[in-house]
């Protein structure tokens, strides 16, 4: 269950966003600071690992938040690449390193290690 005190700013993300049954990661990094570093070391993670770790919906991770490339980290499980990204927003270096962070306890242990 989400404390009182988080679920207004989840529901200012996506107000119909039903926050009744996530639970966020207490300690865990925003969303911002999780693609600076994506960014900074080149790294792709899946949706599901990030909205894991943040405590919120894959599907609703980036509503209102603008694509650009930076977003382009955040990739399909399936298919290592970006969804709902127009093209010409993905990062030049996006392909370079083949490995996908695909769980939040993954992402985790990565955070950790990399500043």
């Amino acid at each position: 269950m989400v404390s009182p005190e988080l679920a207004p700013e989840l529901r200012m993300v996506s107000p119909e966003l039903d926050t009744s049954s996530i639970t966020p990661v207490r300690g865990s990094p925003d969303l911002d600071s999780i693609l600076a570093r994506l960014e900074r070391y080149r790294q792709r993670v899946t949706f599901g690992a990030v909205a894991g770790l943040l405590g919120r919906e894959p599907l609703t991770l980036f509503d209102g938040y603008p694509r650009t490339p930076r977003t382009s980290w955040v990739v399909s499980k399936s298919t290592g690449k970006p969804t709902g990204q127009d093209g010409t927003a993905l990062h030049p270096d996006l392909f370079k390193n083949p490995h996908v962070i695909t769980n939040s306890g993954e992402l985790k242990s990565w955070l950790a290690t990399h500043p």
